[in-house]
């Protein structure tokens, strides 16, 4: 083999991982935005990315929250409300926070007829971006609903080993409040 033909060999064999690694450089950005829309990944080494993930993320959002703009509360709920979600969380975890979530979405339903979308919004999506285009909602605030509707998803289908616990259920509850506040909010100015 003489220097030519060496030559040709490394190139050739270095040609494929040069594309691949230019490919990966070219769409980073797009990588990225698919890597946070993921709901679970199980690779062989048992690494997940489910519930607790979003849960987190949503917990970094909710403690950035109060810095940038005031919160405001929502009336607490009447005792035996309140007492009917926590137990909720404590018996069936799951449970508590599809109904959390049924609270956001009929708060974004309202938001939605009251910004001319129609009574019968089923994109959430819209109502939330709309709220964030007219200045009555943050992109945090837009980050926490994302986080916690991907939280949802990823707790309804939890099976096995995967299922939920009450304290998620009760931080997932302590989040959807936090947006709920801030959604009344936003619908008081509106």
């Amino acid at each position: 083999m003489d220097g030519y033909q060496f030559i040709a060999a490394l190139v050739g064999s270095l040609a494929w991982p040069a594309v691949v690694g230019v490919l990966l450089y070219v769409l980073r950005k797009h990588l990225t935005g698919l890597a946070e829309r993921l709901k679970e990944l199980s690779l062989p080494g048992g690494m997940k990315a489910t519930f607790e993930k979003e849960l987190s993320v949503g917990r970094e959002i909710v403690e950035q929250l109060p810095a940038q703009i005031p919160a405001p509360q929502l009336p607490p709920p009447p005792p035996e409300e309140e007492n009917k979600l926590y137990r909720l969380a404590i018996e069936s975890p799951k449970g508590a926070i599809i109904v959390s979530y049924l609270e956001l979405e009929k708060e974004l339903r309202d938001i939605g007829s009251r910004l001319g979308m129609g009574p019968s919004v089923t994109n959430q999506r819209s109502v939330i971006e709309e709220l964030v285009e007219k200045n009555l909602l943050t992109r945090d605030a837009s980050r926490l609903f994302n986080s916690l509707r991907r939280a949802r998803n990823s707790a309804a289908h939890a099976v096995g080993q995967e299922q939920v616990t009450s304290q998620d259920a009760l931080e997932y509850i302590r989040q959807t409040n936090q947006l709920l506040a801030l959604l009344h909010f936003a619908k008081s100015q509106i």
